[in-house]
């Protein structure tokens, strides 16, 4: 299922388990909130492999990281992963610096 952060609409299911979410452009407080309930309602339904495509988003802020972080450890408590995919030079650069580039799995391909 993709889910996008505006609540657009959902694009169908990828599979039982899986779930795309697609970022805005900015990803800060206002956002975060709806983002972590929306997540653990998710996770919580049994959708444990999470997807964030960050192909629209190109700013995000220390409250947004720290949201990410903690569904990344739910999903790994529920024995799935999260993923991040399509990151922007300055997302990727910020992930660098804060080296959570080397916690999570980031790819510049959505597959």
């Amino acid at each position: 299922m993709y889910k996008d952060m505006e609540m657009e609409s959902g694009l169908g299911d990828i599979d039982e388990q899986e779930v795309v979410i697609v970022f805005p452009e900015i990803f800060s407080l206002e956002e975060m909130n709806k983002f972590k309930e929306e997540s653990d309602g998710l996770i919580n339904s049994g959708k444990i492999y999470i997807t964030l495509d960050f192909g629209k988003c190109e700013f995000i802020d220390s409250t947004g990281l720290g949201a990410i972080v903690a569904i990344h450890k739910k999903c790994r408590q529920a024995l799935g992963r999260l993923r991040i995919v399509a990151v922007s030079p300055p997302v990727m650069k910020l992930f660098e610096i804060t080296r959570l580039s080397r916690v999570f799995l980031i790819e510049q391909k959505v597959c």
